[in-house]
């Protein structure tokens, strides 16, 4: 035995829409109500203040020489730690992952390419 809907009506919208009449084929369906409202979404063209706004050290800036230098002098001074101060204008995390993945890396791979010569 089938359930009761504990649905309302359908003559009874809790919102005021367009409904879709089956009267319309599928390829008519461009004329429907339903899509004659709604219109294409564009997104708004940033402006030269939003570019301006942000800092100088903005997400993916590379690292200069003078930047890979510092960092080095700085883990030859005082080890792997002190991340913050160890080079002005980058991230304790930015000068960690610049170590960890690029210089310490780098400093390996010449170390042991001069000890097979």
């Amino acid at each position: 035995m089938p359930r009761a809907s504990l649905c309302p009506s359908p003559e009874v919208k809790p919102y005021d829409r367009p409904t879709y009449s089956p009267a319309h084929s599928g390829s008519d369906r461009t004329s429907s109500p339903l899509t004659a409202s709604k219109s294409p979404k564009s997104k708004p063209a940033k402006s030269d203040k939003d570019k301006t706004a942000k800092s100088p050290r903005a997400k993916g800036t590379a690292w200069t020489t003078d930047e890979y230098l510092a960092l080095y002098a700085h883990v030859t001074k005082h080890g792997k730690r002190e991340w913050d101060a160890a080079v002005p204008g980058r991230t304790a995390n930015q000068s960690y992952q610049s170590w960890l993945k690029t210089l310490d890396p780098m400093l390996k791979k010449s170390v042991a390419e001069r000890a097979k010569k």
